[in-house]
């Protein structure tokens, strides 16, 4: 296997997706003097996760204090947040505001956050206020661009070794290998393992499987984020309307009855801005209660004043929803879609994983959300991690490039087959399909172990015969999330457990490690097991 003239063969830091957090790191480090190649599935800065955001943000600004930012996020993470990232959330969001916004990203300021401003002619895509710029200063900066190709697998020297680079594959299905001093990954996360979910095209869990196989650790997997007013039938999209029209307009059940004010009383949440911020993990669960308690949950659209009627992105997402663009102002069904990844892979204060060498900013990571993430705050952790591992990966860039000779050998081939504790992984042919309907039907918002164990079943049976790399990424991330939910016995943040409904006392999480075995002919075999350690308390 060798680089054609279609890639180039070496860089200082290889930097894997498209959206802010890698358009992020790869600018901060191009701007510390590294060599950078952005690697994306599609066209950087448009067809990410980040583009789709609304783009809201939550941080400690405004006349926010840092320890009122602090105890909300660890009351919606369920005590579960990593203490040390969330303390350099804290501490460092201003600074990354600061720099984010030298880049050209314009933002309106608010207490507790901010907002990207938002491109008329893009009403859903919310969030290419913050990408488009970002893509304009990395051309700008020289970040060189290569897409569509897609990464199959972290090079190393060993199992578990130091990240040498990535094996990358064109669309023709032809790979090759950029050597870099260090990688950084920011996928994000893997919402098309769902058949209901917000995300793009793509997003599909390649970085967890990534990860993975290179030897690091994923924590807090089971903690998928439902946003509570989906879409729900194939007109809509999956798209879903954003809580704060709850401010105007009601939400009943099937049998007419408005559920939502004594809950709103209950939780001490007056508006439903702070329903979207804090608590979109109950308002999901309430929903998906009621929709099979009653048989449906409308959303009182008709009820909208004409400020909101005139509102032109309001009225896009509005038709979108209620599956007609030309009335969309009438009662319309609802239900949770899946819409971000709380957990993933394990990293420190500068996003560097266990592989040495090897970073991970933004959603693919876990640890900073805990059991559940607070809205608008999957941006601002993009821009604190996202700077924090371009500046990293640029400094171990340095001492490694200058250490590891060009024609280093790699590790011989990626993994041929899987365990979970022992028992064989084996995905089929047919997976795609198969693969969605069974994580949204056994390990969707809510949850019950003979569905997750008969769910994980499913999974160990597939066959494995001669699986591409960008069709295992969603069979090993749909496996680390039925493993982890069928381990956590207890119902907490966005986990809920209709066989174990109550909060344990005792916070803890549940990490998947990888151990990798050699076969022969020089192939690896890859175990993951399910592990049970104490929460990080201050």
């Amino acid at each position: 296997m060798h680089c054609s003239s279609k890639t180039p063969d070496s860089t200082d830091v290889v930097v894997i997706g498209g959206g802010g957090a890698a358009l992020i790191a790869a600018i901060r480090a191009r701007e510390l003097g590294a060599e950078v190649m952005l690697v994306s599935k599609k066209r950087p800065g448009i067809s990410s996760c980040t583009a789709y955001a609304g783009g809201g943000f939550t941080a400690p600004l405004g006349g926010m204090e840092p320890d009122e930012y602090l105890q909300a996020v660890r009351h919606t993470g369920r005590d579960l947040n990593d203490s040390q990232l969330l303390q350099v959330t804290a501490d460092e969001s201003p600074q990354a505001f600061a720099a984010v916004a030298d880049w050209g990203v314009e933002f309106s300021w608010r207490r507790g956050g901010a907002s990207v401003q938002r491109e008329i002619d893009r009403p859903l895509l919310g969030g290419t206020g913050l990408t488009l710029p970002l893509v304009r200063r990395a051309e700008q900066v020289g970040v060189k661009m290569l897409h569509p190709f897609t990464a199959t697998r972290i090079l190393q020297a060993e199992p578990y070794g130091p990240a040498l680079g990535i094996e990358v594959a064109d669309r023709d299905g032809d790979q090759y290998r950029i050597r870099a001093g260090s990688v950084v990954l920011a996928t994000g996360g893997a919402g098309r393992i769902y058949a209901r979910t917000d995300n793009p095209s793509g997003i599909a869990g390649d970085g967890y499987a990534l990860a993975l196989t290179a030897g690091a650790r994923l924590r807090d997997m089971e903690f998928v984020q439902f946003h509570p007013l989906g879409s729900v039938h194939d007109r809509g999209g999956n798209w879903f309307m954003g809580c704060t029209i709850l401010d105007h307009v009601r939400l009943t059940d099937g049998e007419g009855c408005e559920f939502l004010p004594p809950l709103m009383h209950k939780w001490n949440l007056p508006t439903g801005r702070d329903l979207n911020r804090f608590a979109r993990d109950r308002l999901s669960l309430a929903i998906e209660q009621r929709r099979r308690d009653t048989g449906a949950v409308y959303l009182h659209l008709e009820e909208a004043d004409s400020r909101l009627r005139d509102d032109p992105g309001l009225a896009h997402r509005a038709g979108i929803l209620a599956g007609d663009r030309s009335d969309p102002w009438r009662p319309t069904p609802v239900a949770p879609v899946q819409h971000f990844f709380s957990g993933g892979v394990c990293i420190d204060e500068w996003a560097e994983t266990d592989v040495a060498n090897l970073f991970a900013p933004g959603e693919v990571a876990g640890g900073l959300h805990g059991a559940n993430r607070v809205g608008g705050h999957a941006l601002t952790e993009l821009l604190v991690f996202g700077r924090r591992a371009g500046a990293a990966a640029a400094e171990r860039a340095a001492q490694m490039t200058a250490a590891q000779p060009a024609d280093a050998a790699v590790h011989p081939g990626p993994c041929t087959g899987t365990t979970i504790d022992g028992t064989p992984v084996n995905p089929g042919p047919a997976i795609e399909t198969s693969l969605t309907s069974l994580m949204q039907n056994n390990v969707g918002p809510m949850r019950e172990g003979e569905s997750l164990r008969a769910g994980l079943a499913t999974l160990l049976h597939y066959s494995a015969a001669n699986l591409p790399p960008s069709r295992r990424g969603p069979i090993l991330t749909g496996a680390a999330v039925a493993a982890s939910a069928l381990a956590r016995e207890e119902s907490r943040g966005c986990h809920w457990r209709e066989d174990f409904p109550a909060e344990c006392t005792q916070p803890r999480i549940f990490t998947v490690h990888p151990r990798l075995s050699e076969r022969d002919g020089g192939t690896v075999e890859l175990h993951l097991v399910i592990q049970e350690e104490p929460a990080d308390r201050d």
